[in-house]
């Protein structure tokens, strides 16, 4: 996982904005994301499967910066945003159904005559 090399790139372009709330806005996301346990788990889920993902979509944001092209830069990092928000809801979408799962389970099991019959 490219944990602080991820963290490393957003700083370094919310620093480059000059624009202090961009930069507090950031570290409190950071922050937020390294103090959560549940904010941690799901963002391990969706960092683990997304390397080349993530990698490809900065690398695109970079390009467009050092164009100097603010449009293709702003596209390239909402479509980031926007696959990472997608990705953490489906993750949380798919523990949440295995909770509804294991739920519907254990009510099955409480009205079921199987543990009668043995």
């Amino acid at each position: 996982m490219l944990k602080k090399p991820n963290r490393e790139f957003h700083l370094i372009i919310s620093k480059a904005t000059k624009n202090n709330a961009v930069l507090l806005a950031v570290k409190k996301f950071w922050s937020l994301r390294d103090s959560q346990s549940q904010i941690k788990s799901a963002y391990a889920s969706v960092c683990s499967q997304s390397d080349s993902d993530r990698l490809e979509e900065h690398r695109a944001i970079f390009q467009a910066l050092l164009k100097g092209d603010a449009q293709g830069a702003r596209t390239a990092m909402h479509a980031h945003f926007n696959r990472l928000i997608n990705a953490l809801f489906a993750v949380s979408e798919a523990k949440a159904l295995e909770e509804v799962r294991k739920k519907t389970s254990q009510t099955r099991d409480l009205y079921s005559i199987n543990h009668l019959v043995k």
